[in-house]
């Protein structure tokens, strides 16, 4: 039998330049070639030799030529029409330093053919021919593979390069941030050998190390990147000529205070409502989904909405909750800038806003369209405390929510709301889950 080093040349180095500028690439998903034919045949296998070494982004260093157990490297192998394709999955054995490989069809021997080999990282194998990805998933591929069968075993030689470049953001340690117009991959499909790809909002968090995880796609074609942190957002246009395969960078995460060049403007999230008051309200209740839902029902100054006591000492020794993490669930669950609403933005609510009160008899949902005088509205959909542990029902009147504002040691002050009346005059234990509808402190 051939030994791999008669049959296979030597090993092709990896082209993985780290560097510390931003490094990003654009995705192109057509072939070199005419769409392969694809055949249809009875599942075979085989035991594999590949020669490559795994592959990664290290710069300036030759990449690890350790393989893990349970590695996987997927292969399209070319027949002798240089048309005809036959789909590969092969699975690394540390054991016995060999992969097993199953394909359908039967490959052409006695001569060295084409093959295009893929590897993943941070993906999920869906089945033999589809791969799902995520913005952190690497994708590392070899369209100018070659392979031979002899004596009954399979020989590929492949040099796995990074299809992108990746990318990752340096800020504070536990600082969350959006970043937006990246283009990602999400799947891949072996039998077309062609990627899917996305541009939706991307959620990072900063790691104890100082950075993101990496991400690996593509610019938008205006080049640009922009991210959010809580209170911004910032844009910037980036050089393509830089954002090549392989290349690997960080971007430092820009502040209002130190934005580097970064254009920047205050961020109001989508669910903040601007009314026309001193505060934009949410348009969704805490722990709710769409504006009718009811969400969670909480005890006052419960930061996660799990209290279920009925305890008339709960909490009787806290009296400021608003924008305070450790008792207000809105900034806890949601971030800083939200918080339950005080008493006082009940009321301006009241005085400064048109109040219609509505039944949908056909989903048994009663609440308020509240409407500011620039026209835009929230919904306060109706339901009623619970008290302890038993379970919330269905919407009905009257309906609470809670305030920040207490009114003695035991009682805080809660919005009611019937079918002809609302006030934020009323009051209740502090153990009583209600709803939280939060403001977006300016």
């Amino acid at each position: 039998m051939r030994t791999i080093q008669n049959i296979m040349g030597r090993i092709l180095a990896f082209m993985a330049v780290c560097t510390a500028s931003v490094a990003w690439v654009s995705c192109n998903n057509d072939l070199e070639e005419a769409p392969a034919s694809v055949p249809h045949g009875e599942e075979q296998t085989a035991v594999m030799h590949l020669e490559a070494g795994k592959p990664s982004y290290a710069g300036k260093r030759a990449a690890s030529a350790e393989w893990n157990e349970g590695d996987v490297v997927y292969l399209r192998f070319y027949q002798a029409d240089g048309a005809t394709v036959i789909c590969g999955k092969a699975t690394y054995s540390a054991a016995t330093s060999l992969w097993s490989v199953s394909y359908y069809g039967n490959l052409a021997t006695g001569n060295t053919y084409k093959c295009e080999a893929f590897y993943f990282t941070d993906a999920t194998a869906e089945d033999n021919f589809n791969i799902t990805m995520t913005p952190t998933s690497c994708a590392y591929e070899d369209l100018a593979a070659s392979y031979l069968v002899d004596g009954g075993e399979l020989f590929v030689t492949a040099s796995l390069s990074p299809k992108t470049a990746r990318m990752r953001f340096m800020g504070t340690a536990g600082q969350k941030i959006s970043v937006q117009k990246i283009v990602y991959h999400t799947t891949f499909n072996l039998k077309e050998n062609s990627y899917a790809t996305s541009s939706e909002q991307v959620d990072l968090q900063v790691g104890e190390d100082g950075y993101t995880p990496y991400m690996y796609g593509s610019l938008e074609e205006s080049n640009e990147i922009t991210v959010r942190d809580i209170y911004y957002e910032y844009t910037k246009t980036f050089d393509p000529a830089k954002f090549a395969p392989g290349e690997s960078g960080y971007i430092t995460m820009p502040s209002q205070v130190e934005n580097k060049g970064w254009s920047q403007t205050y961020y109001y999230p989508e669910n903040a409502i601007d009314l026309g008051l001193s505060v934009r309200w949410a348009k969704t209740n805490v722990g709710a989904s769409i504006s009718t839902n009811s969400g969670i029902f909480c005890a006052w100054g419960d930061p996660e909405g799990t209290y279920n006591l009925t305890s008339t000492d709960y909490n009787r020794d806290v009296s400021e909750i608003a924008g305070n993490p450790e008792y207000d669930i809105a900034t806890n669950l949601w971030n800083e800038r939200w918080q339950i609403p005080t008493k006082e933005q009940w009321q301006e609510l009241i005085d400064e806003c048109t109040w219609e009160y509505q039944h949908d008899s056909d989903h048994n949902l009663h609440g308020y369209l509240v409407t500011g005088t620039n026209g835009n509205s929230i919904y306060l959909p109706m339901y009623s405390y619970i008290i302890g542990t038993n379970e919330p029902g269905e919407s009905e009147y009257p309906g609470y929510y809670w305030s920040s504002t207490e009114q003695n040691d035991y009682h805080a002050y809660c919005m009611y709301l019937y079918t002809s009346s609302h006030n934020v005059n009323n009051y209740e234990y502090k153990y009583y889950r209600m709803l939280v509808r939060p403001v977006l402190a300016k």
